[in-house]
C-alpha cells in the first residue's frame, strides 16, 4: 500500500495562492478586504477595537491580530482581549478541519464567539446578511442590518490575471453582529450604508489629521531631548528613530509577517524571536536609511525579508546569533550606487570629524553629516563621537520638519557653543 500524501494545510494554500504570479476572482474566497470607511463606520459606532480575529498576517485591521498560522478558534480571546474589543470580518468558506480542529467554517466561528462571549469577551463582527443559513447569529445581542449593499476590497496581493479580472461593484447585503453579555441596547436595527461610510470616512479623516499634527510635536520633543544628550557622555552612544518610527516598525513587522507566511519559514517561535531581538537595531538602521533614500515601504520590507531568510538559514542560526550584520555592508548588497555615493561622501568630509565607524555614518544621508561637519570646524575643541552622533540625529529631526540649512547648521552650532571644550571636560 502506499501512503496517502499529506494534506496541504489551510494556511499553506493560502502562501501558495498569494505568490502565485496572476490569480482568478474566483481564488479570493476569504480574503476580500473590509473597506477602511467601512471598518472605521462600525468602528465609531460599536468600537473602539483592540484585536482583529481573522487576519492574513498582513491585512490586519487592529494593532493586536491573529494570522492563519494562530488559527483564531485555537486562542484564547477573552484573555487577549484584556476587557476590549475585537473586530472581524470572518471568513465564510466551507469548515476546514485539520487533525481535529477547525480553522475555518462559520457555525465553528459562532461557537467559539458564544463561548468567549460568555466569558465576558467582546465581539463585533461584520457579516453577510444571511438569516437563512444555519450559521445565522440568532443569540447575538445586538444586531444592526445595513440598507444598501457593501462592495468589499480585493487584497493587496492579488495580481489580476487578465482584464475580465476586476472586482464587481455590486456587492452583496451585511450585517453587523454584536456579541457582548452587558449590551444594554435594542435587540435589533438599521442603519443606511451611505450613512455608516460616511461615518467611517469621517473618522478615517480625523485619525489622519491626528496623525500629521501629532508628528511635529513629537519631532520636537525629540529635538529638546537631543539636546540635552549633548553633554552627557554614556558609554554607549544613544540610538534615536530618525525617520518615521511607526513606519520603520511597521515595515519590519510586515516582513516579520511575510516570512512566517512564506514557504522558506523556519516555524520556531524561540528562534524567530531571538534573532528579531537581536538584530532589531540593524533592522531599524537599515529601513531608516532606505525610506530616508527615498525608497517605498514595500521596498524596504522586502530588502528586511530578504535579510530575515538569510538570517533564518540553518548555517546563519548558528554562526550568527546575537550579531549584527554592519549596516554599510547591507546597503551596498542592496542598493550598491546609492551606497557607495554616502561613503564618499562620508568619507570626504571625515578629515574634520571624529572618528566614529562607518556603521554609525551610513545611517545618514550625506547632507546631515555635512552640515555637523561645518558646526564641528568652527568649533573643532568640542569634537568627540558622542556629540557627532547626538548632532546627526539633531540635524536630521529637523531636516525632516523641512528646517532651512542655514537653520539647522545655526541650531547646531548654537547647541555647541553650550558645550565644554573637550580639554575642559572631567
Amino acid at each position: 500500500m502506499t501512503d496517502k500524501p499529506t494534506p496541504i494545510s489551510y494556511a499553506q494554500k493560502l502562501t501558495e495562492l498569494k505568490q502565485q504570479s496572476k490569480h482568478l476572482l474566483k481564488e479570493v474566497g476569504d480574503q476580500w478586504q473590509t473597506p477602511p470607511a467601512l471598518f472605521w463606520g462600525v468602528f465609531a459606532k460599536f468600537g473602539p477595537f483592540v484585536l482583529d480575529l481573522f487576519t492574513d498576517g498582513s491585512n490586519n485591521k487592529c494593532p493586536n491580530f491573529y494570522t492563519v498560522e494562530d488559527n483564531a478558534l485555537t486562542q484564547d480571546w477573552t484573555a487577549d482581549l484584556k476587557g476590549g474589543k475585537a473586530y472581524a470580518n470572518p471568513p465564510y468558506s466551507r469548515a476546514c478541519i485539520e487533525d481535529g480542529q477547525a480553522v475555518t467554517g462559520m457555525r465553528s466561528i459562532i461557537e467559539k464567539t458564544m463561548i468567549e462571549r460568555d466569558k465576558g469577551a467582546k465581539m463585533v463582527y461584520v457579516i453577510k446578511s444571511a438569516t437563512s443559513e444555519v450559521w445565522w447569529p440568532e443569540d447575538a445581542d445586538h444586531v444592526c442590518f445595513i440598507r444598501g449593499r457593501i462592495s468589499f476590497d480585493l487584497p493587496a496581493w492579488f495580481k489580476p490575471a487578465n482584464k475580465k479580472q476586476e472586482a464587481s461593484s455590486a456587492g452583496f447585503a451585511c450585517a453587523i453582529a454584536v456579541f457582548d453579555k452587558e449590551w444594554k441596547g435594542e435587540r435589533m436595527g438599521y442603519i443606511n450604508r451611505d450613512d455608516l461610510l460616511q461615518d467611517g470616512q469621517t473618522m478615517l479623516d480625523m485619525v489622519n489629521a491626528a496623525a500629521h499634527k501629532l508628528q511635529p510635536a513629537s519631532q520636537q520633543e525629540t529635538v529638546q531631548e537631543l539636546a540635552q544628550q549633548l553633554d552627557q557622555e554614556p558609554n554607549q552612544s544613544p540610538t534615536t528613530p530618525i525617520a518615521s518610527a511607526s513606519t520603520i516598525t511597521r515595515c519590519s513587522m510586515n516582513a516579520w509577517s511575510q516570512y512566517r507566511n512564506g514557504p522558506s519559514r523556519i516555524a520556531d517561535t524561540d528562534r524567530i524571536n531571538e534573532v528579531d531581538k537581536a538584530h532589531q537595531s540593524e533592522f531599524e538602521s537599515y529601513a531608516n536609511y532606505c525610506l530616508l533614500n527615498g525608497d517605498s515601504e514595500a521596498e524596504v520590507t522586502q530588502s528586511l525579508l530578504a535579510r530575515i531568510e538569510e538570517l533564518m538559514t540553518p548555517d546563519e542560526l548558528e554562526n550568527s546569533a546575537g550579531q549584527q550584520i554592519d549596516i554599510e555592508e547591507q546597503i551596498a548588497r542592496n542598493q550598491p550606487q546609492s551606497a557607495e555615493k554616502t561613503v564618499e561622501s562620508a568619507q570626504a568630509t571625515s578629515d574634520e570629524s571624529p572618528a566614529s565607524d562607518q556603521q554609525t555614518k551610513s545611517v545618514w544621508p550625506s547632507e546631515v553629516f555635512d552640515l555637523v561637519d561645518k558646526a564641528f570646524q568652527a568649533q573643532p575643541d568640542k569634537i568627540n563621537n558622542h556629540r557627532w552622533t547626538v548632532l546627526c540625529a539633531l540635524a536630521n529631526t529637523l531636516l525632516l520638519e523641512q528646517t532651512a540649512h542655514d537653520a539647522v547648521l545655526a541650531e547646531l552650532t548654537a547647541r555647541l557653543e553650550k558645550c565644554e571644550p573637550m580639554g575642559d571636560v572631567a
